[in-house]
């Protein structure tokens, strides 16, 4: 049993450091002008100990927690797994909130599961459900949050490289 108390500790604190680190991102974000905001973007793998996507999923977990939409007694110790919570739907996090899949232990593997099951396939009748284009258009601006993450790290290992071989580039 002290094993097992020590690892929980020492998992909670875990979550309570990516969470420090989230809220850091976050203030910096809110001060940076826009154009300086991307610059660190570009060069997060430099200057911190994780690529600029871990950095996106680290501010959306401390976001996902200052909303209110992970309690944070319930915040996973995962950042993976917490970031997995925040891009589910409002339908999806209802519908994990009566599961109890919103807690400090829950895994990857259920929240993927129950991403599965709840997906949303609009109607074929040819009328347009308003939740339905909602949600995907949600779901658009998630996913391209993700690739401007992923443009921001290629376009940084450009540089590097260009830094690096000069005029041989060309």
């Amino acid at each position: 049993m002290a094993v097992r108390d020590e690892v929980n500790q020492n998992w909670s604190q875990a979550r309570d450091s990516f969470l420090a680190i989230g809220f850091a991102l976050l203030d910096l974000e809110n001060v940076l002008s826009k154009a300086e905001y991307i610059k660190l973007r570009q060069g997060s793998d430099r200057l911190f100990p994780f690529s600029d996507a871990t950095a996106t999923q680290l501010r959306r977990m401390a976001k996902a927690v200052s909303n209110g939409v992970i309690p944070l007694d319930a915040c996973p110790g995962s950042y993976g797994t917490a970031y997995q919570i925040t891009l589910l739907n409002e339908h999806q996090r209802r519908v994990a909130k009566e599961r109890g899949l919103i807690r400090p232990d829950v895994t990857r593997r259920e929240i993927a599961s129950l991403c599965k099951e709840t997906v949303i396939k609009p109607e074929i009748s040819g009328r347009v459900d308003v939740n339905v284009l909602k949600e995907e258009y949600r779901k658009l601006l998630r996913h391209r949050e993700k690739l401007e993450s992923e443009m921001a790290a290629v376009d940084s290992k450009i540089q590097d490289i260009r830094g690096l071989l000069g005029d041989l580039v060309e």
